[in-house]
């Protein structure tokens, strides 16, 4: 297994992959063929680097790790990724590969020794946002910043960077700054005031999200309302049954003056029908 590095040129390391890494590709228990498959990912990682392809290798490399995750090709992932300049990144793959190596291994202490090299070579972004922040959010080279990063240090690329101050998908301004190797640089973005218009879309996004966290009353949903029509359908056709079904009131005889009965029929009141309610 060979291990490429930009500065003291190649070690050659013949244990790791082959014979069965210590550490997380071991926990893996990753079967015969995945791993014949990392490997071979990985030679087509080595070759690229070795024909100076060092974004294809970092692509290969990672690939491989996917598969099978190991301390030597994590190593070799992050030299390919300082050779493109991806600092941090490397760094991080140095710091797993430090963490699951043999304290008495020789990938151990190469990858230790290139993170103590690499490290002050790292930049640092501290960036703060200043005046009406509400409903701001923070781009950095295009991709969101998390809200905790805003105002502390972080370690960036060293080179050009572009920050952006956004709300609601829109810009309100941006700056490029230049970081160097082992530096730190800040930048402050100010906020303008929201414009009547904003401060109403904002309420209403937050009226919105409100319903959405809540759900709202069960007056705005559909099936609330099918329930009440099934319910005044199902009252009305009982009532309706129920009058059909009643026997009619037996005729009522009178006399008149005359004494003699008379077969008039006297419509006698109707019997109270029964009080449905449904309550909500």
């Amino acid at each position: 297994m060979r291990m490429a590095h930009p500065v003291a040129g190649r070690a050659v390391l013949y244990a790791a992959l082959f014979l069965g890494l210590a550490g997380p590709a071991r926990a893996q228990e990753v079967d015969a063929e995945t791993t014949a498959a990392a490997r071979a990912v990985f030679d087509q990682g080595m070759a690229a680097v070795d024909a100076g392809e060092h974004a294809r290798a970092a692509d290969l490399f990672a690939r491989s790790i996917a598969l099978r995750d190991s301390p030597v090709t994590r190593t070799n992932l992050a030299l390919a990724l300082i050779e493109i300049g991806q600092l941090v990144s490397a760094s991080e793959h140095l710091r797993v590969a430090i963490r699951n190596s043999r304290p008495d291994s020789r990938v151990r202490i190469l990858a230790q020794r290139f993170f103590d090299e690499l490290r002050p070579r790292l930049g640092g972004l501290r960036v703060a946002v200043t005046g009406e922040t509400e409903a701001t959010v923070v781009h950095l080279d295009g991709a969101p910043m998390a809200e905790a990063l805003i105002g502390v240090e972080q370690p960036v690329d060293p080179g050009t960077h572009t920050v952006t101050l956004l709300r609601h998908g829109q810009v309100l301004t941006e700056q490029r700054v230049e970081v160097g190797a082992g530096r730190t640089v800040g930048v402050t973005l100010v906020a303008r005031a929201m414009t009547a218009a904003e401060r109403a879309a904002l309420v209403s996004e937050a009226d919105a999200e409100d319903r959405r966290e809540g759900g709202g009353g069960v007056e705005g949903e559909a099936w609330f309302w099918v329930l009440v029509a099934a319910l005044a359908a199902g009252a009305a056709a009982g009532i309706v049954a129920a009058v059909l079904l009643s026997d009619p009131p037996p005729p009522q005889y009178t006399l008149g003056d005359s004494g003699t009965a008379h077969a008039t029929l006297r419509d006698a009141a109707p019997p109270h029908a029964p009080l449905f309610e449904v309550r909500f």
